[in-house]
């Protein structure tokens, strides 16, 4: 079983009771769920691969697990923090 969630904090775009999708911390490997936009179809290293169409991200999300943060600038350019 899956527990818990990214802590957020950025929200960004994406507004409180947004579908969630499991993303992995590539720090710690812990899968938790992620509010986004969109039709996500695949996580690749820290980013996400949308549909076409309208997206969105969290500014920044930091893992419960092992502190690590990401902010969707990085996840768009391959970076991470």
């Amino acid at each position: 079983m899956i527990a818990g969630s990214w802590k957020v904090i950025g929200r960004g775009c994406v507004p409180d009771g947004a579908p969630t999708v499991l993303y992995t911390c590539t720090g710690c490997g812990k899968e938790a769920r992620l509010p986004v936009l969109g039709l996500p179809v695949a996580q690749v290293q820290a980013g996400i691969v949308f549909d076409n169409g309208i997206f969105a991200l969290p500014d920044t999300i930091q893992c419960r697990r092992c502190r690590r943060r990401y902010t969707s600038r990085e996840a768009k350019t391959g970076g991470t923090s």
